[in-house]
């Protein structure tokens, strides 16, 4: 074996994916090496709340879709918490990125008036603040086992006013 060889072996990393007992959930996507270039990705599909609710199938794609559409506004919006410091901030604002946010926050908020004063707090609760629907019934003094229906309710009427396709059913 050549020298050169010998020394990128001694100092190749292996990546850290976590322990072995995380994977007996089945709710890892790993991704190929032919997808990222040689590199074994491996990520946990569900990191919240509406993502466990897809993937045990109490709600159907179209809800979930939904679901994702008024995180990432509420993301666009600037409204998301922030996990690090903003290292491009020296100077002052962008204006151009603060009118996007603006943006984002009136489509934000129109969709939650779409979808009305009854089941907007739902989909506040479980999408944006990530807590589950038999919390948010619970704390509003409902049955807990409605609380799930509730928020099918919510997805599908956002998703109706998204214009997401397969409403209608």
């Amino acid at each position: 074996m050549s020298r050169r060889r010998k020394s990128a072996e001694r100092f190749r990393i292996e990546a850290d994916h976590g322990p072995a007992e995380r994977y007996q959930h089945g709710d890892v996507i790993v991704a190929s090496p032919t997808e990222t270039a040689g590199i074994v990705g491996k990520r946990v599909m569900t990191q919240r709340v509406l993502d466990r609710y897809a993937q045990r199938d109490e709600i159907d794609s179209r809800q979930y879709a939904a679901g994702e559409a008024l995180f990432r506004l509420w993301y666009a919006a600037g409204r998301a918490p922030k996990v690090t410091l903003n290292l491009l901030a020296v100077g002052g604002a962008d204006e151009s990125a603060e009118a996007r946010k603006a943006d984002a926050w009136a489509e934000l908020n129109g969709a939650l008036r779409a979808v009305g004063q009854r089941l907007s707090p739902i989909l506040v609760h479980v999408c944006l603040a990530d807590g589950t629907a038999s919390a948010w019934a619970r704390r509003n003094g409902h049955d807990p086992r409605g609380g799930l229906t509730a928020l099918r309710l919510g997805l599908d009427a956002l998703g109706d006013y998204l214009r997401l396709p397969g409403g209608g059913r």
